[in-house]
Formats: C-alpha cells, structure tokens, sequence
C-alpha cells in the first residue's frame, strides 16, 4: 500500500534494510523541505538526522546499515531532528521493522511536533468525552452480546429442548413396536446424544457472551466464575485476591475489567506453559489495579513491546479508552505479569 493511501498529515516514509528510501507520502516531502527533489534512492539518514545525544537506537542502526531483529516495534520517541537544508523541528519518531518473504525493510513515521502541539491541546480538552464516547461505545457492544446470549439461550435453546422431546418419543415408540429395527433406535439415541452436546455449546456459548453472574452478582463472583472455568479447562490452578471494597465497581468499567481478565488468562492457557497464576483485584483512592501474574515461560521484552497479539491490542485499546493503562511484562523462565490500571469513576453507566 502506498503511504499516500493513509489519510494522515504525518510524515511516512518507507525504506530499506539500509536505510534508503522506496516510497513517502506527500507529508513527508514537505517535512523534509525537498519539495522539487527527487527522494527515492536517497538515505533517510542523510535527510534527517538526530540532534547530538539523541539518537534513537534504532536510526542508528539505519544510518549504519545494520539488521535489528529484536527491536521494538513501534515505540515512539521525542527528539529534535535536523533537515538537511540546516533547519530544525521537535519530532516524535516511531520506526517499524517489516519482513515479508525474508526481506528486511522499516517504516518510519514522523511527526513535526511544533505544528502538532496546538491540535493535542485541543485534543486533551476532550478526553473526558472521549472516555465518555467509549463507555456509550461499550455498553452498546456489551448490550448487543447480551442480546445474542439471550436468544440463543431462549430461542435456539428451546427449539434445542423441543427436538430432544421428540427424539425421545421416537426413541419410546420405535422400542413399543415388535421386531423394531436395531439401526433405527441406534441412530435415535445418536441423535438424542447430538442434540444434548449441542445444547450444551449453545449454554456454553450464551454464558460467554455475556455472563450473567456480571449482572447478578458483580464483577468479583464473575471472575470467581471465569477462574474455576479456566482451571477447569487449562489445569492451571489461579488464585484469586479480591478485597471486598472492589464490590462496588461495576458499569462499563467492571465489564472492561472481566473482558481484559478473560483475556489475559486466555493467554496465560494458550502461551505461557504456565501451571499457577495469581489474579488481584485492588483499588487505590483513583484506580482500580488488575494484577494477573504467571509461573510460565516468561514474555519476551520485544513480544511486551511489540504487542503482536490481537489479544493484548484489544487489551491497550480497550484501557487507553477508558483513560488507563496497561502493561506487561516477563522474564524467561519466571513468567509474565500483566497489569491494567482504570481510574476510578463511579459514575460511568
């Protein structure tokens, strides 16, 4: 895809492993002040370059022509730059690493932060109503999911009963009659035991969807729930810290916490080949803290950083949102530990 396809005013360029550029979009051009020079062929590094003291690792590695494989992908950096033509401008910088079919290249996303600057402000003047948008935005994806649980578990579920019903008076008239066919009552009760596996996925399903100990019983009773269900299917034994003041949460910010936990332990069955973990659940005076640690392998610095997981974007989505954040981290071989920090608002649906 062409950087001219991003509808962004920042400045995309994408190069080599040595740092030569093959493509830019028009922001880039004009970031660079070369608007009637010709761009592809030439090197990044000789167009911009760091002030003293401030060189990213990775622009280094692209001025010196040298593959980094374990870089962290994405992660932003402030610094000034310097154009070729002498000129200066405050910069946030961010260089992704890209491989397709065993070649090497970067993209580099850069930002004049002097003309930026007045946007944010503006843009930090809304964040209250952005968090507000993201509650409206949850509840309604969160309502939708209720409303799938409830018809499958009152429409499809009552159909389900209703055909094992009949299966049964089948099953009762075809051994009534004499000389009844062995193959036909072999395949009833096939049916029967068809019909019972299906209603149970149905339930399985419905409960996923939208859990309704949530609602019932509070967030603290669901991660009970969702911890005796991951043990039962993963072996991995949790122990759950939860004081009894996080009760009180609920809304959009007990639903993003269960998501996130569901989440997390997902992980922890599928990647960190762990046998214990420990979830806690605490408030301080403007946060609620979900800790979710592991006894695994031990996530890797450049697989935190680079959060290549569907899983843990939703999760830095879904915190940064409700204005929180969410890290995590590991050591090889003394496993990982995740944490999501919401602040506290009792007022949120």
């Amino acid at each position: 895809m062409s950087p001219d396809a991003v509808p962004a005013k920042e400045a995309i360029v994408m190069v080599d492993e040595h740092g030569v550029i093959e493509a830019f979009n028009q922001a880039a051009r004009a970031l660079l002040a070369l608007t009637g020079s010709p761009l592809s062929g030439l090197r990044i590094v000789d167009l911009l370059r760091p002030a003293p003291g401030q060189e990213a690792d990775m622009w280094v590695r692209l001025r010196d022509g040298l593959p980094d494989p374990g870089a962290p992908a994405g992660e932003r950096r402030e610094l000034r730059l310097w154009r070729a033509n002498g000129t200066s401008f405050p910069a946030r910088l961010a260089i992704v690493p890209v491989s397709v079919a065993g070649r090497s290249s970067y993209t580099c996303f850069i930002q004049d932060l002097a003309q930026a600057r007045p946007q944010e402000a503006r843009s930090f003047l809304s964040q209250g109503q952005l968090r507000e948008l993201a509650g409206h935005i949850e509840a309604a994806r969160e309502g939708e999911r209720t409303h799938i649980a409830r018809e499958l578990h009152d429409e499809l579920g009552q159909q389900l009963a209703a055909i094992g019903m009949d299966v049964a008076w089948l099953t009762r008239r075809v051994q009534r009659q004499e000389g009844n066919a062995p193959e036909v009552l072999l395949r009833l009760v096939a049916m029967a035991q068809l019909v019972d596996e299906t209603s149970a996925a149905v339930r399985r399903l419905a409960t996923e969807l939208r859990p309704a100990i949530l609602d019932n019983l509070g967030l603290v009773e669901a991660i009970r729930w969702q911890i005796a269900e991951f043990t039962r299917r993963s072996g991995v034994r949790v122990k759950l810290s939860a004081p009894a003041e996080v009760e009180r949460v609920a809304g959009v910010q007990a639903t993003a916490l269960f998501r996130i936990l569901q989440e997390l332990l997902t992980n922890v069955g599928r990647h960190a080949a762990a046998t214990r973990a420990t979830v806690h659940l605490r408030e301080t005076r403007s946060q609620i803290v979900l800790t979710v640690r592991d006894n695994g392998r031990g996530i890797r610095d450049q697989e935190a950083a680079g959060l290549d997981s569907f899983g843990l974007v939703g999760i830095t989505e879904r915190v940064a949102l409700l204005g929180g954040r969410f890290e995590i981290s590991g050591r090889p071989g003394h496993g990982t530990k995740a944490t999501a920090s919401l602040p506290l608002h009792r007022g949120l649906p």
